[in-house]
């Protein structure tokens, strides 16, 4: 893929980001010859059994977890053990698919919940804005980033973050859909993020610094999430580098002091002035 293609990818529409993402597989091989190619497959089979494995194993470490924000989480019952509306963001049509079928089955009431993703037409995404804000037995909304700027979801107060987005650009875009201006509720975001991974180690220390800086600037942090930026580099190089070498300790400590750089308070108090 040429570098500009990625550059361009975050802004993107969904249906072009599809199409980004399906021309990956035919594109990231650095073997150049048969043989080469030839050499990987017994790799290659070899993800293919342990991908399968865990797809039949039923054991979603992810989903359990969300399951249990559903089910045990205080702030997602009212005063009287009622259900608040919540909004949850994936990253993909499956995943959404996958989470739908999977929330309407515990709720016990599919028409609890609607979706919203790049493949509906405008006015069927209208249309599931409206059940959610409109109607009080519509209590969960799952989407993709098509739900992610533009549309108001301020009736809710509540929001997971199901998959997260390598650009805090999307982050605060998917957290303005319920904090703006007019909403009267306290908001609360949850982001599930996946432990002893190196996506996941750069994603904790992220937010750790966020929740850190939240109390010393009073919340303000989420207005300019968008502006960060790593050592002049988007989050999705920091993500790739700690990937590609995250287990060497002199790389892990460097991308620490990357985030910590990023979230300092100063810096941060300078954008909000700005």
């Amino acid at each position: 893929m040429d570098l500009r293609t990625w550059e361009d990818y975050d802004e993107a529409p969904e249906n072009e980001q599809e199409e980004i993402e399906a021309s990956v597989p035919d594109e990231a091989t650095a073997r150049q010859t048969a043989d080469e190619l030839r050499a990987g497959i017994p790799t290659l089979s070899e993800l293919e059994s342990i991908a399968d494995q865990g797809r039949r194993s039923n054991q979603d470490a992810k989903w359990r977890e969300l399951s249990s924000l559903l089910q045990g989480q205080a702030e997602m019952f009212d005063a009287h053990g009622h259900r608040r509306k919540l909004v949850i963001f994936t990253e993909h049509r499956d995943t959404l698919s996958y989470l739908a079928e999977k929330i309407r089955t515990l709720l016990g009431r599919p028409e609890q919940v609607v979706t919203i993703d790049g493949s509906m037409t405008r006015e069927a995404r209208k249309l599931s804005q409206e059940q959610f804000t409109q109607d009080k037995d519509v209590l969960v909304l799952i989407a993709t980033d098509a739900a992610g700027e533009g549309i108001n979801l301020q009736r809710a107060h509540l929001m997971v973050n199901y998959d997260l987005p390598w650009n805090p650009n999307r982050l605060e875009q998917r957290f303005g859909r319920i904090h703006r201006i007019g909403q009267t509720e306290v908001c609360h975001l949850w982001n599930l993020i996946a432990r002893n991974t190196r996506e996941g180690e750069v994603f904790e220390k992220l937010f750790l610094k966020l929740e850190e800086q939240r109390k010393a600037l009073g919340g303000k942090v989420f207005d300019v999430l968008g502006k960060l930026t790593f050592e002049d580099k988007p989050l999705r190089d920091v993500l790739i580098e700690a990937i590609r070498y995250g287990d060497r300790p002199d790389v892990k400590a460097r991308l620490q002091q990357v985030v910590d750089h990023a979230l300092d308070q100063a810096k941060l108090q300078d954008l909000l002035e700005e």
